[in-house]
């Protein structure tokens, strides 16, 4: 397995934690007795929200490394049960000059922690998983429904009431609101049928 320096930060900035994470998946199948991996692999789920915000413009720039290195290190740094074969000096090299470092108060998520799913600017009201098991929709009070597909990572957002309640079916996921109930096709979000009232 690549080095650390070389497997999480550049590929975080490159690509975004799901990039990493995906690297992680294959390493776990050709390597099943490895026991770093898994913990690779629980501790960027339980801190993939943290680690946002260096792909893009960022990288394009070729600072994303470097905006990445400095989070990667504080949370490392304070990780429960840090593998010995996960050296931190090795971000040293990745590091910008001057960069901030975290001297106290930093605690890490808790192992019952999977993962959290960022996106809404305000309260989510309703919940809701796909049949399948691999969506999570997810209602706010700032009028959008966000559908986080958690095996490809990426995230749909969808702006079409105030939405209160989800349900998925067979044919999609429908979403309620007080302006009527809008049935979503996960297939081809173009098609949108709208239901007001129970009247088409």
């Amino acid at each position: 397995m690549q080095r650390l320096r070389r497997v999480t930060p550049h590929r975080i900035a490159s690509g975004g934690t799901h990039t990493a994470e995906t690297d992680l998946q294959h390493a776990a199948e050709a390597l099943p007795d490895n026991t770093v991996i898994p913990w690779w692999q629980r501790w960027i789920a339980r801190h993939a929200n943290l680690l946002t915000g260096t792909t893009g413009q960022d990288n394009a720039r070729s600072d994303g490394v470097s905006a990445i290195a400095p989070t990667l290190l504080a949370w490392l740094t304070v990780a429960d049960r840090l593998p010995e074969s996960v050296d931190l000096a090795e971000l040293s090299p990745l590091l910008p000059t001057p960069y901030l470092s975290t001297r106290w108060g930093l605690t890490p998520p808790p192992d019952t922690l999977v993962r959290v799913l960022t996106g809404h600017t305000g309260l989510v009201y309703a919940l809701a998983w796909s049949p399948e098991g691999t969506h999570l929709a997810c209602a706010g009070n700032d009028g959008q429904v966000l559908v986080h597909d958690l095996e490809g990572g990426r995230t749909t957002r969808l702006r079409l009431m105030p939405p209160s309640c989800l349900a998925w079916s067979a044919a999609g996921i429908a979403v309620g609101g007080s302006s009527g109930v809008v049935v979503l096709d996960l297939n081809d979000h173009a098609g949108i049928a709208l239901w007001s009232d129970g009247h088409p």
